[in-house]
């Protein structure tokens, strides 16, 4: 009875030696793209990746585990903002040692500020491959103004003046003088606690449209 008991044990260890000993398939790629160094906050940009099959199993383009290429966007601090990108599919199944070029749309965070665009492939319902090499993109917004200086008259109470501002539109896009949602310059008035007390000032209209880096 203690054979029989040492014998199976010596058969379990031995079939799960030989297990764990079989080489597993891996998941890498390598990656090549020119993304743009700037999009506007929520915009989307078509992006052409090419990868190339870097390890030792083929990836699927369809079936119930496809390989499709994705992204992740991360803020400044490192922190993943943005996971689970778009997707793109190779198109054909994509062997050891081969490359594929595939065009993703690409859609900007959100939030304007500085951050870092990687792509990665991913098996749908088993893993993501490790992402390729960082982009670094910056996402201004899409409505932002940089004003020249003021020279400011002496006020007197209830008086009303004409005053020259010098703006620029450092957004992207651009400001319309007229038609829906015009873009207009106004006024806010704060007293000395820094408390307001006019938010909504008289509206000036444009003279002209202003594109994106126009005064």
């Amino acid at each position: 009875m203690l054979i029989g008991v040492l014998f199976g044990l010596a058969l379990l260890l031995g079939g799960g030696g030989a297990a764990l000993a079989a080489p597993g398939a891996t998941l890498v790629a390598s990656y090549q793209a020119t993304p743009p160094t700037t999009l506007a906050a929520g915009a989307v940009a078509p992006v052409s990746v090419t990868v190339v099959n870097a390890g030792d199993e083929v990836w699927p383009s369809s079936g119930a585990t496809p390989v499709h290429l994705s992204y992740h966007w991360y803020d400044g601090a490192g922190n993943a903002v943005v996971w689970n990108g778009s997707r793109a599919a190779l198109g054909q199944d994509v062997a050891p040692g081969q490359s594929r070029t595939v065009t993703i749309p690409v859609t900007a965070p959100a939030a304007a500020g500085a951050y870092t665009l990687r792509f990665a492939l991913v098996k749908e319902g088993v893993a993501w491959f490790p992402p390729g090499p960082p982009h670094a993109l910056t996402v201004p917004a899409a409505f932002q103004a940089a004003f020249g200086a003021v020279q400011l008259p002496t006020f007197v109470a209830t008086g009303t003046y004409t005053v020259s501002v010098p703006v620029t539109n450092t957004g992207v896009n651009a400001w319309n003088a007229a038609g829906a949602n015009p873009i207009t310059l106004s006024y806010h008035w704060h007293d000395a606690t820094g408390a307001t007390v006019v938010w909504d000032g008289l509206r000036t209209a444009l003279p002209a449209d202003v594109p994106a880096g126009g005064q």
